[in-house]
């Protein structure tokens, strides 16, 4: 309908005669081998219709129903258009930060190949969630916040962390043997002394 249109605009000399030659031979052209190429491609999805998709790991994915045209990498104006994210629960890492003032101690017995306890707490910070251990720290410094990147794992065989959830993180760096605990109370600031 549009060559048409193009085709009496032409012989009214309202259009150029490229206009006209452009969308003849680019515009329509075009179309009609989309056209002839769909039941083609109209097959082959039929046939890949009949298999089934999984997911390498067994993590929990948003449902596709029947029927749905799926592709891989649907490309919009706005970008990539993502079919499923799939994200690993068993193990599964937690991310927190470590003041640049902490990152002394907490380095020093990662070069030691110690194993540094990482307990997760829910968002009031009472109830413990699950127990890891750290695996790594980022190889710089936020200068923004003055905090450093960790990297935990936890096995999470009760399926109690999920991913970006919220989480209080508490760090075992050192254990002190032989020490006097005193509640925080109890300690009095005199200046800039501390007394009991």
């Amino acid at each position: 309908m549009d060559l048409e249109r193009y085709r009496i605009a032409w012989s009214r000399n309202a259009i150029q005669k490229q206009l006209l030659d452009d969308q003849e031979k680019n515009r329509a052209q075009q179309d009609e081998g989309t056209v002839k190429e769909r039941p083609g491609r109209g097959s082959s999805m039929t046939r890949f219709s009949w298999h089934t998709a999984t997911s390498p790991l067994p993590s929990p994915v948003a449902w596709v129903y029947g029927g749905w045209w799926i592709r891989a990498h649907l490309v919009q104006s706005s970008g990539t258009v993502t079919l499923a994210v799939i994200t690993q629960l068993e193990p599964i890492t937690v991310i927190f930060t470590v003041p640049e003032d902490s990152l002394g101690p907490v380095a020093t017995r990662l070069q030691k190949k110690a194993k540094l306890t990482v307990d997760a707490f829910d968002r009031t910070a009472q109830t413990k969630i699950a127990s890891g251990t750290l695996l790594t720290l980022d190889n710089q410094i936020d200068t923004t916040t003055g905090t450093v990147k960790a990297r935990s794992l936890f096995a999470n065989k009760n399926d109690a962390l999920f991913p970006n959830q919220f989480v209080n993180v508490r760090l075992l760096v050192n254990t002190l043997q032989g020490v006097t605990l005193v509640p925080a109370s109890a300690v009095q600031q005199n200046g800039s002394a501390s007394f009991v």
